[in-house]
């Protein structure tokens, strides 16, 4: 039985970790971001903003913790270079512009074609102002023009007619359930964050919010479902419970009055249980 509690408090400066602490550390920060790139990824879009998102987010956290931060020092935290840091400082509470990837500027040259030559939305495979002269310019030594039709297919862009390519649409395809997928998912993510470091920066025990797990590696397969469906069951009834508890303190008011008050309860994903606990191993909880 494997137990984890929330992260441990360290007011003096630790002893170094040595080469055995970097390679922790190295398999751990590979966890976290296989992690928010399997979320990303799910909604077919990897590359949309996501860098961007992350840069931003490290110089606005540094920002959080000391307002006056100078450019050089968010650059030696971060590692990000000082033109991007002075980029963000100099526009303010605006995003920094990403170039466009391939697929997006595929795209908007076929709504160009299509607007100036081809309004039936057909345009033809091969030629002059075809699909492919537009990948062959824009594209061409990284992907080939079958490449970028087959995953624009697949994204529901275009349709693949033989001589011609049918644009269905120019702009990202997400499905709206896909984005409230997605917002639900990065909140979650976003409040363990919160309580993990509150927890760690907390001295009083008192004052530390809940966060533990408990696991373990030691359940055969064919009693893995009897144990899931237990544990489930006792969630529902968790969950219920603190849903009352909820409901009693609540005021008639809006939704989004007020802080959130709650708790997040999962179970570990079947599919990568066992693979996680190799990755860890015992006693690297």
């Amino acid at each position: 039985m494997r137990q984890s509690s929330a992260t441990p408090i360290c007011r003096v400066s630790p002893p170094s970790a040595g080469k055995a602490g970097q390679r922790r550390y190295q398999r751990a920060i590979k966890v976290l971001g296989k992690a928010v790139a399997r979320l990303v990824c799910s909604i077919n879009k990897p590359s949309m903003g996501f860098v961007t998102a992350y840069k931003v987010g490290l110089i606005e956290c540094l920002l959080e913790e000391k307002p006056n931060i100078s450019i050089c020092e968010v650059s030696l935290r971060t590692g990000l270079d000082r033109r991007v840091v002075s980029q963000y400082f100099s526009e303010k509470d605006l995003p920094l512009k990403e170039r466009r990837n391939k697929l997006a500027i595929v795209l908007s040259e076929m709504a160009r074609l299509k607007h100036q030559y081809y309004p039936s939305g057909y345009i033809p495979r091969r030629g002059t102002n075809s699909f492919d002269s537009i990948c062959n310019r824009y594209a061409k030594g990284d992907h080939s023009a079958g490449s970028i039709l087959k995953e624009l297919v697949r994204l529901g862009n275009v349709k693949n007619h033989g001589d011609w390519v049918e644009l269905i649409n120019s702009y990202p395809t997400i499905r709206s359930d896909a984005i409230d997928f997605l917002e639900l998912l990065a909140w979650n993510i976003d409040q363990l964050t919160k309580t993990a470091l509150h927890n760690r920066n907390t001295d009083d025990r008192q004052q530390r919010l809940f966060h533990r797990m408990i696991y373990s590696t030691q359940i055969p397969f064919e009693s893995r479902i009897k144990a899931e469906a237990e544990i489930k069951n006792v969630l529902d009834a968790t969950y219920q419970k603190i849903h009352s508890i909820l409901e009693s303190y609540e005021l008639p008011l809006a939704a989004g009055t007020f802080d959130p008050v709650g708790v997040s309860l999962f179970q570990f994903s079947p599919l990568s249980a066992q693979a996680d606990s190799r990755r860890w191993g015992e006693g690297e909880a």
